[in-house]
This record gives structure tokens, sequence and C-alpha cells, in this order.
């Protein structure tokens, strides 16, 4: 008998009703309707799209990213009016903002921080300026209390400012004036000068736009304004926020910062935070935590955060801010205590400052050739030489003592009512290498009548016998 075909008898057999397909006659079956059904949904992908493409019109493209090119022609537009551009001060956008406010408490150290960073940005070439912005009403500090408020830092130019602007002096080699120091009075008398004259055409006067489009208007005005001694315009602008984030007085600064960085480029303001770390048990985030998100509550995001802190601050510290603030571990800088100030701009560069406001603000597509006035300029301008200044200050500060009786009005009140003077001398002593010692001597006590205070006396003829 003959044998039959091996595949018929197999196709007999799945034929047959008494015949189980196999796992894998099962799974080939699977992988061909997988195939069809596939091969279906395409033919009714395409088919879909094209009799879409017959009765949808195509969508329409992006609207510019200009708000003025969306308005009509110029034909059919009505008359500008006086008060549009405030609204959106048009602003100069040649010039880059570093812009240093603060959190938790005052005195932490903005005033230091914006002169190191200067300092080290005109270590690198380029011609900076400075703003100080002073949220109290008074128009300047020439009738405030030194007690309360420190010494009155006079400029070239006449003007009473506050001490700060001869920090900016002292480490960052300008000749600021009166316009670098911008209060709230300065700006409300402005707005209300403005008003009188009826500039504004009758409108009703409100802090925005009128009081926030003055303080742009301002800060425009200033940061263009040659002041490092030559009359090259300044590229980078730091400004130091006066007062505390949260303060109800700061608010109408910061709404025009913000409204400041609306008005530039991409890449033309850098804004950075200082805050406090508390040592209790151990670094404490919360404080700060609080302070950015009050400050991301006003429409600012820092993009660079300074901590205050007794020690250096620690890496688990940095990486618990950074998640809670949204910024990245490397922008979180610390700021410890050091012996003096003047080794806060090695501080800084060694956490690469500098390299973050350039990731920020792009400083590499600026112009760093020196003017003719910083060639022959012989002051402090790289790091080494604010490192080896600062060793120096070590030095003297732990040589032999030179006592100097102060005879002041204003001594109860502490050195900064006297800060330049201060200062002066304590340069001297370092040149000398000797430790300044100050004797405090109030000017009312040798005022009185004759042998009714001697111990005064004494203390100044004490200080005369060394």
């Amino acid at each position: 008998m003959m044998s039959q075909p091996e595949g018929s008898m197999n196709a007999r057999k799945r034929g047959s009703p008494e015949h189980v397909p196999t796992a894998t006659e099962d799974n080939a079956t699977s992988l061909e309707m997988g195939r069809a059904l596939k091969a279906l949904r395409s033919d009714v992908s395409v088919a879909s799209a094209a009799s879409a493409s017959a009765f949808y019109p195509p969508c329409s493209p992006p609207p510019p990213d200009d708000f003025d090119a969306l308005l009509p022609v110029m034909k059919q537009q009505p008359p500008p009016s006086p008060g549009t551009a405030l609204f959106r001060p048009p602003v100069d956008q040649a010039t880059k903002y570093v812009v240093v406010s603060g959190g938790v408490c005052s005195s932490l150290g903005k005033g230091v921080t914006t002169s190191s960073i200067g300092a080290l940005l005109r270590g690198h070439g380029f011609r900076v300026t400075a703003i100080k912005l002073d949220p109290y009403l008074n128009i300047d500090a020439g009738l405030m209390s030194p007690y309360e408020h420190g010494e009155v830092f006079v400029l070239d130019d006449g003007g009473e400012t506050d001490l700060d602007l001869g920090n900016y002096e002292r480490m960052m080699f300008l000749s600021l004036l009166r316009d670098n120091n911008v209060t709230t009075g300065k700006i409300y008398d402005s707005v209300i000068q403005k008003e009188r004259r009826g500039d504004y055409l009758g409108k009703t006067v409100q802090v925005i736009p009128h009081i926030t489009g003055a303080i742009v208007e301002w800060i425009d005005r200033a940061a263009q304004v040659p002041v490092d001694g030559s009359t090259l315009r300044p590229q980078i602008c730091m400004i130091e926020l006066g007062g505390t984030v949260g303060d109800i007085e700061s608010m109408p600064f910061i709404e025009a910062l913000r409204q400041l960085r609306f008005s530039l480029d991409d890449r033309s303001l850098a804004w950075v935070h200082c805050s406090y770390i508390p040592d209790m048990s151990g670094q404490k985030t919360k404080p700060t935590q609080h302070s950015a998100k009050a400050l991301l509550a006003l429409g600012v995001q820092p993009d660079v955060i300074v901590c205050r802190s007794a020690r250096p601050l620690e890496e688990s510290t940095k990486k618990k801010i950074a998640n809670q603030c949204n910024i990245p571990a490397a922008r979180i800088l610390g700021a410890h205590d050091v012996n003096n100030l003047f080794h806060v701009p090695k501080v800084l560069a060694e956490q690469h400052i500098v390299g973050l406001l350039n990731g920020v603000l792009g400083l590499d597509r600026l112009d760093t050739l020196r003017s003719t006035f910083a060639n022959r300029d012989n002051g402090l301008r790289s790091l080494d030489d604010w490192s080896r200044f600062a060793r120096q200050v070590d030095a003297a500060d732990s040589s032999e003592e030179v006592v100097i009786a102060f005879v002041g009005k204003y001594n109860k009140g502490g050195s900064d009512a006297y800060q330049s003077v201060i200062a002066a001398l304590h340069h001297a002593a370092i040149e000398m290498g000797r430790k300044l010692s100050i004797q405090w001597v109030d000017a009312t006590d040798l005022e009185l009548p004759e042998g009714s205070d001697e111990r005064a006396r004494q203390r100044v003829q004490d200080c005369e016998a060394r």
C-alpha cells in the first residue's frame, strides 16, 4: 500500500473533529490575525487622514511673540496715548542686570555680596555699574539719624546716599552719582511732579503702572552712565534691593524689577537671592524655603541663592534647598563667616559664581576690552589680588596693635556712623602691618566743664602716649 504524503495527513488530522490544535499552531494563527488587523488599521488611518485634509483647513501659524505686532496696521491705529509707555516702559537692551535681594532677616551682607560679585566681574574685564534701591520714603540719607542708618556717604556730585554705595566704590573702584541711589521718596517725588504738570493727562495715578514704570525708567537711565572713569557705557549693572522680601515697602520695587525682566531680551537679568541658614542642631533650610517661595509668589524665580551661615554649607543642605526651591544644586552657594570681608570674593569665586552668571546671562558674548582708565588703575583686579590682600589683612590683624582715639558724636551707634573713616584707618593699619584698635570717646564728654569727666581726657592722653 502506498503511503500518503505527511502534509496531507496533517491537514486531514487538523480538519478532523478529533484534532486538537497545538501551542505552535495557536501562535501562528494569532500572528497572522495580528498582521491582518494592523494592515486594516493602517488603511483606515490613511483613508481618515485623506478625508480630514479634504474637509478641515490647516492650523493657522503661531502668532508673533511681540504683542505690538498683533495690532492693526499703522493707518488703522489710533494715535498713541502718552500713558501707553507706562505699562511697558522702553528700556535699553544692551545692558545685563544682576539683582541681589535678601530674605529672612536684614543685615545678611547683601551689600558685600553685591560688591564682591561686581569686583569679580570687574576682574574679568567687564564694565560695571551699581544701583542701590532703598524702599524708605526719605528722599536721601542726608537727614537720617546715623544711630539708625549709619553714615551718610557723600558722592563726587554731592549726593548724600546710603553707606552701601561706599562699599561699591571701595570694592569695585567706581565713582558713582546721586542717581545710583534710588529711594521710594525720589520715585514718588518724581511721579507727583509729573502729575502736577499734567503729564499723565488726567489719568488716575497708581502704584502700577506709574510708580513701577518710574522705577524701571530710572534704573534704565542710571545703568547707561559710565562710572568707572571711562567714557564707555557699562555692560553689567549690579542692583541691590534694600530691605527684606515680604516687606510692604519693597513690593513696588520687586514688581518693577519683574517688569524690567519682562521688558528685556532673554538672558539679560539674573536674580541672586541672599538668605540665612540658622545652625540649631544642624543647618536648617526652612527659613530659606519660605523666603524663596515668598519671592516666587511675587512673580520672581531666583537664579542663584547665596546662603549665609556660620560654617560652610553642607551638600545635603544644598540638595534640600534645591529640591524645595526649584533651583539646581549647583546654583546654591554658601557664604560662611570669614575673618574679613576681603575673603568673600574668593569664597564666591571658588563656587564659580561668574561661571553661573555666564550661563544665565551669556557674558562670554560681551566685549571685555579694557579701557585706558582700567589699564592705569592700580586697584585690586584679579582673584589673586583679592586673596593676597585678604591674607595681608589677616597678617595685620595678628600683629601688634596701634591704638587710635576716635572722638565722635555718634559713637554709641557703633562704627557704621563713621564707616568710611574707619575703613581709611583700617587700610592704613594694614599697609603698616599693624592691628587697628579704636578707643571710642564721646565728644560730649570733652565738652563738659573742666574736671567733670577726667576719664575721657585720660583715655585720649593714653592713646597719645602710645
